[in-house]
């Protein structure tokens, strides 16, 4: 799941959209400045911008759910090994970024070096999940 996240966020069609909109933002007030414009264009422009709007939202909202499902995910196996197993700790840990904008999502599984240690103990191989 963090594979295909990643994936469609190297895809960048966030910031693309967001820059084909402002372009399109700048081209309409240019039309209507315009002692030539033509209702034709100015409706074909507004169009457009409805529809990179509407993919810029889709885009969001896919993003956003997809990092919702890896998080929830992670809740669920942390929750079946806390429950199931008694253990509350794993070699490995999400780490969770969001940005400023409330847009940007970052996820970190990283290999946790303590893991192993408890009150000072070393677990055996078989304790180890």
């Amino acid at each position: 799941m963090c594979k295909v996240y990643d994936r469609r966020v190297s895809l960048a069609l966030i910031p693309f959209y967001m820059e084909r909109l402002e372009y399109l933002k700048e081209e309409i007030r240019t039309q209507e400045a315009s002692d030539k414009n033509t209702t034709k264009d100015l409706t074909f422009l507004r169009n457009m911008q409805t529809n990179i709007q509407r993919d810029l939202d889709f885009e969001r909202n896919e993003l956003r759910e997809s990092a919702q499902k890896i998080y929830d995910k992670w809740l669920e196996i942390k929750d079946l090994r806390t429950n199931n197993k008694g253990i509350k700790y794993t070699q490995t840990k999400l780490k969770v970024h969001q940005g400023e904008d409330g847009q940007d999502i970052l996820f970190n599984i990283i290999n946790d070096p303590s893991f192993g240690e408890l009150a000072g103990e070393v677990l055996s191989h078989k304790q180890r999940i």
